[in-house]
């Protein structure tokens, strides 16, 4: 991952500006049917890597309001964990999952603070929706506790935002950034930083060339709903990473690419590092966000 000398004071001073955030707007993200258990393990199985997903012990790490944590809860017969940075997304996440009684916990912490031997092993990690609006730092700090985290045989999906489009993205990022008045509230924050997309769209629409892709980008960005909007594009840290990015840093400990969850064709007896590479390619001619599935080396007893 990219090098980030921030001091541990700065990044738990900018973890807590996201936690407040998260708290002044909650973002309640709807589960995804297409990220079950079954659907993820499902795909591993291409790989050669059948088991049991009912069975399955589970880590939402970052799990927001649970929506996606009580979904996985209720398909599985496991121990279920989520972990979020926000009071009020773990409040609504414990109210949601109580129904599970003890075999769920929710757990409300600054990433920083989160260790694998207090959290245990699982054979299933999601990570939706979070590593792609945190400094470095913080990224590389959950990348190694997803690969502590899991067990021998274990499967993590991890959303991040890859390709060129997200890398314009990240450009109007820094610019609605220094637009906008970080003490406002985040209505009046979202209302200015759409202004100023329209001046840029104009301004863009009176050059010569071919403006289509930012132009779309412009578009795509506008129209975003206002939570997500100021959660990703008004975040303190919002950029793309690769998929090559994600196979070194996570293959260092053990945990390797398979496949995005709407699969790319690859080849599915390449290396790890070749299917990374022919993701980045893929995401060159515009990319987005996209669900990757790494599996972390070894076989679990209950494999099958």
């Amino acid at each position: 991952m990219p090098s980030d000398p921030v001091d541990d004071d700065v990044l738990r001073d900018r973890n807590a500006r996201i936690a407040s955030d998260y708290d002044r707007m909650p973002y309640d993200e709807p589960a995804s049917p297409s990220l079950d258990p079954g659907h993820i393990f499902a795909l591993a199985a291409r790989y050669g890597h059948a088991r049991n997903h009912r069975d399955v012990d589970i880590l939402d790490l970052g799990c927001g309001t649970g929506a996606q944590l009580e979904r996985a809860a209720g398909l599985t017969t496991g121990n279920v964990v989520g972990t979020d940075i926000s009071q009020a997304a773990c409040e609504t996440a414990q109210a949601r999952t109580a129904r599970f009684g003890s075999r769920c916990r929710i757990v409300h912490a600054d990433a920083l603070d989160l260790a694998a031997d207090d959290l245990g092993r699982f054979d299933l990690i999601y990570h939706i929706g979070v590593i792609y609006v945190t400094p470095p730092a913080v990224q590389r700090h959950l990348l190694g506790l997803i690969a502590d985290c899991l067990k021998p045989g274990g499967v993590a999906l991890i959303s991040y935002c890859v390709g060129t489009v997200p890398l314009l993205m990240a450009g109007l990022h820094r610019v609605l950034r220094a637009r906008v008045d970080s003490t406002a509230s985040p209505q009046e924050q979202v209302r200015v930083a759409r202004e100023q997309i329209k001046t840029i769209a104009n301004t863009v629409a009176r050059q010569s060339g071919d403006q289509r892709l930012i132009g779309g980008v412009l578009q795509q960005v506008y129209r975003t709903p206002d939570t997500v909007f100021f959660h990703e594009m008004l975040s303190g840290s919002f950029g793309p990473l690769t998929t090559s990015e994600l196979e070194r840093a996570l293959g260092e400990r053990g945990v390797h690419f398979l496949n995005w969850m709407q699969p790319a064709p690859f080849d599915p007896h390449a290396s790890p590092q070749a299917r990374a590479m022919t993701a980045d390619a893929y995401s060159f001619s515009g990319g987005g966000y996209v669900n990757g599935v790494f599996r972390k080396d070894g076989q679990d007893p209950t494999d099958i």
